[in-house]
Order: structure tokens, then sequence, then C-alpha cells
């Protein structure tokens, strides 16, 4: 018994104060957290360790735990890819409910035991702290795994063809200018929603702009502008990262 190595993430949704007395909106929320993850593993053919979600209120602690026999670094990165496509596909199914997120996404080592409902360790509490820093809609990056998924995207895009297949015109990890902190760029492995990229953005910016039009907290405006303005850079990139490719 002792700690393992593994990926863990941390995600919490907007608007808590405000589904205070909403069961369904709740239910909603730990039914997305449980359902678009385990309905992923039918889909996935990549088993190399195992996958815990516990979710209580309004956000979810989800723990890709290594095994033992894939803990080398070059099978740690595969794994952390995969773990990145399973949480941008229910960061989209979020988004597409209505529902912003924030959090955090850490490696490192941890312990838990689903049986107990037990969980704890370094990376445990650090990708909390994280949370606490995303501030807006989006889930940023230990400065450790940041590292290491900007030289595994180097490494990537010296074989181009490669890299087309990938990614996808778009890198999975942003950084902000607003504090230069390193985020989940959770659309970057969807080119049929970023080829209606123009419709998804309408979509997105009527029900943005019904929220604001209502909403006196500026702190609140500040995050679905900022998410706004997130779609329109991914936009932008893709367009012109798909036409220079393909040219």
């Amino acid at each position: 018994m002792g700690y393992s190595k593994g990926i863990v993430y941390f995600i919490d949704i907007l608007g808590s104060k405000k589904r205070i007395d909403d069961f369904d909106g709740s239910l909603k929320i730990n039914n997305i957290f449980h359902g678009s993850l385990y309905d992923l593993e039918t889909l996935a053919n990549f088993d190399c360790g195992e996958k815990y979600v516990t979710s209580f209120s309004d956000c979810a602690y989800i723990i890709f735990k290594m095994k033992d026999e894939y803990s080398d670094d070059k099978m740690f990165v595969k794994y952390l890819y995969h773990s990145l496509d399973e949480i941008s596909m229910l960061m989209r199914n979020f988004v597409s409910n209505k529902f912003l997120c924030r959090g955090g996404i850490a490696m490192g080592n941890l312990y838990f035991d689903e049986t107990k409902n037990i969980m704890f360790g370094p990376a445990i509490n650090n990708v909390y702290e994280l949370e606490q820093k995303a501030k807006m809609p989006r889930l940023i990056f230990d400065d450790d795994l940041a590292k290491m998924l900007l030289d595994y995207e180097t490494e990537l895009k010296k074989n181009d063809k490669y890299f087309n297949i990938f990614v996808r015109y778009l890198d999975i990890i942003m950084k902000d200018n607003m504090d230069h902190r390193y985020f989940l760029n959770y659309l970057a492995g969807s080119p049929m929603l970023l080829d209606n990229s123009i419709d998804y953005y309408a979509r997105q910016q009527e029900w943005v702009k019904n929220i604001i039009e209502k909403e006196p907290d500026h702190e609140i405006v500040a995050k679905y502008n900022w998410h706004l303005d997130f779609l329109t850079t991914v936009k932008n990139d893709y367009v012109i990262n798909r036409d220079e490719r393909d040219v």
C-alpha cells in the first residue's frame, strides 16, 4: 500500500449560489459528471489505468490512476492525452448544456479507495489549489504538467502528418495572456464542431448575452465575457491553421 502515480482533475461548475434550491439542475450536473465519462469507456480502447469519479454538490474529482507497469514517461504522456480527450468531451457536454466550468489539472502521487470513498495525496491537494486560482471558466494546468505537455506538442509538430491527425489544427494547451496560465483547450479535438464554428459561436453568443443582460454582478459578467473571448480565439486560430495546412 502506498501512493500511486496519476492524473487528477478537479472541476467546479460555476453558478452554485443560484442553484441552492435547484434539484433538477444539480442532479443534471452530477449525471453529466458520471454519465459522460463512463459512456466514453465503451468508445475508448486504451486500458492502462483506473478511472475514479467522485462528485459532490456541483464539483467533482476525476482521477486517472496509472498501472505500475505503464508508469514510464512515454506511456504516461499517452495516458495524459487520453485523459485530456475524455475531459474535453466532458467540458463540451457541460457547455452545450449551458454550464461553465473551472478547475485544475495536476499529476503526481495520490491514493484513493473507491470502496471507502477515500482519496488524498499531493496531487489531490495541488489540483484543489489550482481550481481556486483558475477564476475564469477554464481548467488550468500544474506548471510541471504544462511543461511536459508543451515539450510533447513541440515534438509532435516536427511530424506534420501525425500532428495534423493528432491535434487537428489546434494545440490542446493554451496560454492565457491575462495571467500567463496554461489551460486546456477543450475544443482542440472537435473538428466537426469547429467546421461549424460560426453557428456554434452564434448559439453561445446568444446564450451569454441573455445571461449578461440579466446579471448585475460584474465578476460573473467577466467570466461569461472570458468564455466568448476564448471561443473567438479558438475559432480564428482554427480557420487560420486549417487553411495554412490544407494548402
